[in-house]
Order: C-alpha cells, then sequence, then structure tokens
C-alpha cells in the first residue's frame, strides 16, 4: 500500500470518529431503490451481505469487496468525488457515512436521494445494516445479518489477559508517532470482547494519537500493527524492527493483522475478530508471566 493510501485510510477513519453522532433522519416512503451508490467499504459490503448487489451501480475507490466489485464504477473517495461519473450513474439512492456530509449535501442539490448510516461501533454497523435492509425491502434478511454478526462475535469465554496496543495503519520505518485504535472504536470493542485490556484507556480521542515513546512507556505486552493491505513476512519485520529500536529486544511482542477487512466496521467484523484472537494467542507464549495468571 502507498503511503497515500495509508494516510487516506487513517484520515477517514479519523473523519468518522469526529463526525457528529446525530441520528440518521427517517426513511422515505418510496419506490424500493433500484440503482444504489456507496463510497465506504463497510456500506458496499453490507450492501452485497443482504442480496443487493445486483442493485449497485457505483462504488467508492476502496472498496475490494466481494470481487464482483471490482467491475463496478468507481466514483472516487471521501476527497475527490467524481461527480461527473455519478451523474451518468442515475443512482436513485446513495449511502452515505456520516463523514461523507459534504458529498451528501451535493448528492441531493443533484436530486439524488441521500440516507446517512452510522459508521462507527459495532452497534453503528448492526444499525446500519438493520436501515440499509428497510429501505431496501429486505429486513428479514437485515435481521438474518445481524443475527449472524452477533453469534460471530460473542465474547471470549476465557479472556484474554494481556495489555494491548492497536497501532492503525502506521507506516514501517517511522517510529515517531501512532495512532491508536481506543475504546470506543469498533476496534476496542472487539479487544474488549477478547477480555485484553486496551493501553489508550481514559484518552478521550477515539484515535488517540501517541508518540513512540509515550506508547511504550504504556508498556503494551503485544502490538497489534493493523495494516489494510497484505503483509508478506519481509515486510513485516519493518514493523518489528521499529519496536525493537525504541523498546529493546525485551519489548512487546509485535503481530500484523492485515487484509482488506481490518480497518472495516462492516459486516466482516467477525473475520477480524478471529484474526485478532489468532493474533494475541500467538503472542501470549512470548509474554512473561502471562501463563501465571
Amino acid at each position: 500500500m502507498t503511503g497515500r493510501r495509508l494516510t487516506l485510510v487513517l484520515a477517514a477513519l479519523l473523519l468518522a470518529a469526529c463526525a457528529p453522532r446525530t441520528e440518521p433522519e427517517s426513511e422515505r416512503a418510496q419506490e424500493t431503490p433500484g440503482r444504489i451508490i456507496a463510497v465506504a467499504p463497510g456500506v458496499v459490503e453490507s450492501l452485497f451481505v443482504l442480496g443487493a448487489g445486483d442493485r449497485v451501480v457505483g462504488v467508492g475507490n476502496y472498496a475490494h469487496w466481494p470481487p464482483e466489485v471490482e467491475g463496478l464504477p468507481r466514483i472516487g473517495g471521501l476527497y475527490d468525488p467524481r461527480f461527473e461519473t455519478i451523474a451518468g450513474l442515475e443512482p436513485d439512492l446513495a449511502i452515505l457515512v456520516p463523514s461523507e456530509a459534504e458529498l451528501s449535501r451535493a448528492l441531493e442539490d443533484l436530486g439524488v436521494e441521500v440516507m446517512i448510516v452510522p459508521h462507527e461501533s459495532i452497534a453503528d454497523v448492526e444499525r446500519a445494516i438493520s436501515m440499509i435492509s428497510g429501505r431496501l425491502g429486505v429486513p428479514e434478511r437485515g435481521e438474518q445479518v445481524v443475527a449472524e454478526l452477533r453469534r460471530g462475535l460473542t465474547p471470549r469465554r476465557t479472556p484474554l489477559e494481556v495489555r494491548v496496543l492497536l497501532s492503525v495503519a502506521r507506516q514501517p520505518g517511522r517510529a515517531t508517532e501512532i495512532y491508536a485504535g481506543g475504546e470506543g472504536t469498533f476496534l476496542g470493542e472487539l479487544l474488549s470482547r477478547l477480555g485484553a485490556s486496551n493501553v489508550t484507556a481514559g484518552a478521550q480521542e477515539l484515535y488517540p494519537r501517541l508518540g513512540f515513546e509515550e506508547a511504550v512507556v504504556r508498556a503494551p505486552e503485544v502490538v497489534l500493527e493493523l495494516q489494510p493491505d497484505p503483509v508478506d513476512g519481509e515486510a513485516a519485520e519493518g514493523w518489528r524492527t521499529d519496536w525493537r529500536v525504541v523498546a529493546g529486544e525485551d519489548g512487546p511482542c509485535v503481530a500484523i493483522v492485515d487484509g482488506s477487512h481490518v480497518l472495516l466496521p462492516g459486516p466482516r467484523l467477525p473475520v477480524l475478530y478471529r484474526d485478532l484472537e489468532a493474533a494475541l494467542e500467538e503472542c501470549l507464549g512470548s509474554v512473561p508471566g502471562h501463563r501465571a495468571r
């Protein structure tokens, strides 16, 4: 992944976190939409999981799952929407997230119906799926998807009692600052369900920014480097080297959790949940004193 893409991914997360958490407008009593666009990858994925993929006519630049989206027109991203492309697609519904308020106003000026769905916490994901399925006329399918999501995110029976830092979309070799997943984010919520402790506890920001030395002082036993693109073994060593330089050989266990699902609040959260659990379990053998707890 390029540095620019990583920056955009992180910026999108921060904007979503800072966006007003107001309740979306009531659904309009209109005909069931047949031509839908969405920018946020998590929303795109929800549409396909709900069985509405055949109604999606345009997606954001960073939507890559399921594979069917690769053949769809790209309508830009948070900072560079392609209004000419959008107009040519003649959508009758745009499903957006709170951070896309500017795009929302522009589309409404073009006469496109806009639905804003919440997009930060696990509860937000459930509510968004219910809202979308209701507007599309498939509420029963929405209930099924939400039920599957809840089953896949069942709190771990035996807590993983370990102190964890969730490092979000950091580029290797830049051991200066970190954006961390806080307790109130979907990332922090997943960590809590695994019974692990978040070293950013008490931070006011959803994605607190930490200096590298400050992160070390918080004494994480495990650092999970969360990356939205696949990382090979050789590249992974770059992230681990950064921590060895700052924290020494006795520093935290560093694991890479990577893939297109990693930073997306959406229907693939159970996949991320299992990945986080597997990474923590793998690290626990190297955490001093953990077995004695």
